[in-house]
């Protein structure tokens, strides 16, 4: 999966209503965007889940566990790619930063971009294909024009060879 999916995943699920959440019901709260602070309270969070720690209090967004761990899961999935681009871990830096970064290094160049466009313009459109029905239709049509524009053609050579008078 290209890491700008992964990226804009993670950005849609981590977005305001979980953090509302997570503050609301389990007392967690995403006060900051550097990402070890992001991943602890991500544990923190699963872990809450697991044991219960529910406050009651009710909010529009029900959270699940399934929904903390594919947070984990996106992260570690940006961490590693992070890492694997630039040398090193992020862990310090905030998330925005380190999402910055690697959509940067995911952009194509004018020359690879001019290619993309050429290809999309000729690459051939598939045809949908038609029922036995659909295609004695349109034969039927084709004959039917083909047979009116000859009967035009004649009338109009008749007319054209009258003498004028």
């Amino acid at each position: 999966m290209r890491i700008g999916l992964i990226i804009a995943e993670f950005e849609s699920s981590f977005g305001s209503s979980f953090q509302h959440t997570a503050r609301v019901q389990f007392d967690v709260d995403f006060e900051s965007s550097k990402i070890q602070v992001i991943f602890d309270n991500l544990n923190l969070l699963e872990q809450k889940i697991l044991l219960g720690e529910c406050n009651g209090r009710m909010v529009g967004w029900q959270m699940s566990l399934d929904h903390v761990r594919m947070l984990q899961h996106l992260l570690n999935q940006i961490l590693c790619k992070f890492e694997e681009l630039f040398h090193n871990k992020p862990m310090n830096q905030k998330i925005y930063s380190v999402n910055h970064k690697l959509r940067e290094t995911e952009l194509s160049s004018p020359k690879e971009f001019a290619l993309d466009a050429i290809k999309s313009l000729f690459v051939p459109v598939k045809e949908n294909k038609l029922s036995k029905k659909e295609q004695q239709r349109l034969q039927a049509e084709s004959v039917s024009r083909s047979r009116a524009f000859k009967a035009y053609q004649k009338i109009q050579l008749k007319h054209d060879q009258k003498p004028l008078e």
